[in-house]
């Protein structure tokens, strides 16, 4: 087992783009408000208010950030099903056979919802979810989304996903201009799943936040879904370009590909304030990110297992070709991601950090990974730095491609 363990580093400061402004309005006026006061008095004041922006518990030993609650991998969805199929000319549909499908997908969650939950199964096809940039498919709870069939299934088994592409598409305006673009394709739900799509072309170029997730936001626990078999590509967001979560999120993510998205942070993904998610078996390839994680970000007490994850060809124009993780001495606890038989080849960081940037007190595990064919000017494979803290077992990385300082 190796470990590193940083002393020193350099912080470029020049980009901070993570402000969420109006949100925490309110809690800026508080900080302002209890400055001078006692600990008795403030609580009795401003505990409630409080409460607000630190979700946890309350002991005698004091307030816990975030939430103890595990990544859930499946859900047990009633039997009803719904039908959806872009073909169908219905005025009126009922959704309760692939004669009555609904052509709408929204239609179709909306119908499983009311109905106490079910699945929804959906043709192959392209859909969209609204007329206007603030419109996503919203997922709920209770309520599975299943993609590829061709519209004559009567099982689940006999769909083919791969064959049979189905599209959730944020492309509602100019089909050359993505600006015009819906802000996230897919919101997130807690006990909820994402299976068998491709979700594609969202921009969330909007302010605070219509900013973060092009194809899928997942903001707080509440929005942590299971998603499988599912592609996100050529998704743009400021952070977080084809996925973000934030806030407790413990989503889940199996065999699903992250490929060809784009970003200032985060090409790919986005992992924020304690989103400790699950990824088995993905593919995170192509993507890029203008300063930091070309794949993948992850900070603040995030503390996400990447299991045989494959990171190619993701780039960025600083640090972390494939992943940066950053502590930045989190309220949450520390920030400790563990990559499991991962793969890291053929990745870019112009700066440091080819494939992985571990920076500022983050301890980060790699067990059985192994490194080839990545680039940067320091740590071609590996940076190390300002008091980070790297523990690799069964990893083959050569000392020359990992820089700690």
């Amino acid at each position: 087992m190796a470990t590193y363990a940083s002393e020193i580093g350099d912080w470029d400061p020049a980009f901070d783009d993570q402000a969420l402004g109006a949100e925490y309005a309110e809690l800026i006026d508080i900080a302002e408000s209890v400055a001078s006061l006692e600990a008795k008095v403030l609580w009795e004041t401003y505990g409630t208010s409080l409460l607000t922006f630190i979700p946890g518990v309350v002991s005698g030993k004091g307030m816990q950030f975030g939430v103890d609650k595990q990544v859930v991998t499946s859900v047990d969805l009633p039997a009803k099903v719904f039908y959806v199929n872009a073909g169908s000319a219905l005025p009126v549909a009922a959704g309760t056979s692939w004669a009555t499908a609904f052509s709408d997908v929204q239609a179709g969650i909306d119908a499983a919802s009311a109905a106490g939950g079910g699945e929804v199964w959906v043709a192959r096809g392209t859909y969209y979810p609204g007329t206007d940039r603030g419109s996503s498919f919203v997922m709920k709870e209770n309520v599975g989304l299943f993609g590829g069939f061709e519209g004559v299934e009567s099982k689940r088994d006999d769909r083919d996903w791969r064959e049979n592409q189905t599209i959730l598409s944020g492309n509602i305006g100019d089909p050359a201009d993505a600006k015009d673009n819906v802000y996230h394709v897919v919101l997130g739900c807690l006990n909820a799943v994402l299976d068998g799509f491709v979700v594609r072309d969202g921009c969330a170029d909007g302010k605070i936040t219509d900013g973060y997730g092009g194809g899928m936001l997942n903001w707080g626990y509440e929005a942590s879904a299971v998603v499988r078999n599912t592609v996100f590509t050529d998704n743009y967001a400021r952070d977080g370009g084809a996925v973000f979560c934030f806030r407790d999120s413990r989503c889940y993510f199996q065999n699903v590909r992250i490929a060809n998205n784009r970003a200032n942070m985060g090409g790919g993904l986005s992992l924020r304030f304690g989103s400790s998610v699950r990824l088995d078996g993905c593919l995170v390839e192509g993507n890029f990110a203008e300063y930091r994680g070309g794949g993948a970000v992850v900070n603040y007490g995030s503390n996400p297992e990447f299991n045989r994850v494959i990171f190619t060809g993701n780039e960025t124009g600083r640090s972390g070709g494939a992943v940066w993780v950053v502590d930045q001495a989190s309220q949450y606890g520390a920030t400790t991601p563990v990559f499991t038989e991962c793969t890291f080849v053929g990745n870019r960081a112009s700066f440091e950090g080819g494939a992985l940037a571990n920076y500022d007190s983050a301890s980060t595990t790699l067990d059985t990974c192994s490194f080839s064919g990545n680039t940067a000017q320091r740590g071609s494979a590996i940076s190390n730095t300002l008091d980070g803290r790297l523990t690799m077992t069964g990893t083959a990385v050569n000392d020359e491609d990992v820089y700690s300082d």
